[in-house]
């Protein structure tokens, strides 16, 4: 990971300007391509691992609340095999709906795989892709400098996202805390099945929260 870290920054010190204009103009780029990629990769990991169970979450979210791309949210919209899709392709964040199974008792283990699941899959994609830096795997394929950035920023964000393992309040890992404790023992906070609703709400649509994900709340599903 130093080496890495010492390789790009010795790269960008010792060229030109222009150059260095030019790696920005590539680093900007990859860097929402490889996040948004990196986080619909979280929440399909969560979804698959629910539907595994049979246990169908009602939505998917993935959007931002970063101010350029937030007009954006809700962009593509539509349902699939009764889940409801509200996708930016320019993501920061996203959900997957459990709200609706997380407080059956004897669905704990299963949510707590389904917790898992989101994590896991950045961290082993974190691990893959230095691997791929150690063995020089694809490096004749693509310019050297552009090369190491790339696998930088794969490696850096997928590392933060699998931080999700961390139980800080409302994060996978907290969950997977929770689940582990009996049930009187549980944060009541991790009962709440509007937890996150104000966070989804930010990366939703105005239209898509009136519409659906209020309803949704509100009803329970």
């Amino acid at each position: 990971m130093n080496e890495i870290y010492h390789n790009v920054t010795n790269l960008i010190v010792d060229t030109s300007l222009m150059t260095v204009m030019i790696y920005i103009a590539f680093i900007i780029p990859s860097l929402i391509i490889i996040w948004t990629t990196s986080v619909i990769l979280h929440e399909m990991a969560h979804y698959i691992a629910a539907n595994f169970f049979k246990l169908h979450p009602k939505y998917f979210i993935t959007g931002t609340t970063f101010p350029l791309f937030r007009k954006l949210n809700s962009l593509i919209t539509f349902n699939y095999k009764g889940t409801f899709f509200s996708l930016n392709p320019f993501s920061t964040s996203g959900s997957v709906e459990t709200f609706s199974y997380i407080c059956i008792e004897e669905n704990k283990n299963k949510m707590i795989i389904i917790s898992f699941a989101g994590p896991t899959i950045n961290l082993i994609i974190g691990i893959l892709a230095l691997e791929i830096y150690q063995n020089n795997y694809l490096m004749d394929l693509i310019n050297i400098n552009f090369y190491l950035i790339l696998i930088y920023l794969v490696v850096i964000m997928n590392l933060f996202l699998s931080a999700n393992f961390l139980p800080i309040h409302g994060s996978d890992g907290w969950y997977i805390y929770q689940l582990l404790k009996k049930q009187e023992n549980r944060n009541e906070k991790s009962k709440d099945k509007k937890i996150h609703i104000k966070d989804e709400e930010a990366i939703i649509s105005k239209e898509v929260f009136e519409n659906f994900l209020k309803p949704c709340y509100d009803k329970n599903c």
